[in-house]
């Protein structure tokens, strides 16, 4: 983490240690607030219509290229904004680490998505990349040093998970391509 950020996260959080766990929780400040909710709606925007775009793109452009453009231009940008930023790049000691967590990322992660969406309904992908949070703290409760499932935390996940289920049934009307793939 940079000085940058660092600073940031002073300013926009307080942290608690609770027992062993470390607790961070957001301001009450308004300002920050403000930005907090830009963000997340800037998140719902970008995030939700990715699968959108992924779809209109596998028209006319394969699924690898689809990939590979994506993260192209996401490089580029985070490029620019670190540039921006004044921020430096990244180590190369670094870069092995980062290497492989981008190749995973692109060929089994997302780039699964892609290629799936050339016969599964976007609406269909979007819900199914939703339920990672169900998975990773489903994983997670097996772990020693897990948290305990509280009633908050179920109600709030499948609170999501109704919301975009709802989201996709609304929004599909038809147009599946046939699965699984049959050759021509």
């Amino acid at each position: 983490m940079s000085k940058g950020q660092a600073a940031f996260v002073r300013r926009t959080t307080r942290a608690t240690l609770s027992g062993s766990l470390l607790r961070v929780t957001p301001t009450s400040d308004p300002g920050h607030r403000r930005t907090a909710y830009l963000a997340w709606i800037a998140v719902c925007v970008l995030w939700g219509t990715t699968y959108l775009g992924i779809r209109i793109a596998l028209e006319t452009i394969p699924p690898a290229l689809v990939g590979g453009l994506r993260y192209t231009a996401a490089g580029t940008l985070l490029i620019g904004i670190l540039s921006a930023r004044g921020e430096g790049m990244i180590s190369p000691s670094q870069w092995r680490g980062m290497a492989l967590i981008g190749l995973l990322t692109i060929c089994i992660g997302n780039g699964g998505v892609i290629w799936a969406e050339q016969w599964v309904p976007s609406g269909i992908a979007a819900v199914t990349v939703a339920t990672v949070p169900f998975w990773m703290i489903a994983i997670e409760a097996f772990t020693r040093d897990a948290d305990p499932l509280s009633t908050r935390l179920v109600f709030g996940l499948l609170r999501r998970l109704r919301r975009d289920l709802a989201a996709c049934v609304a929004g599909h009307r038809g147009g599946q391509r046939r699965w699984p793939p049959v050759p021509a």
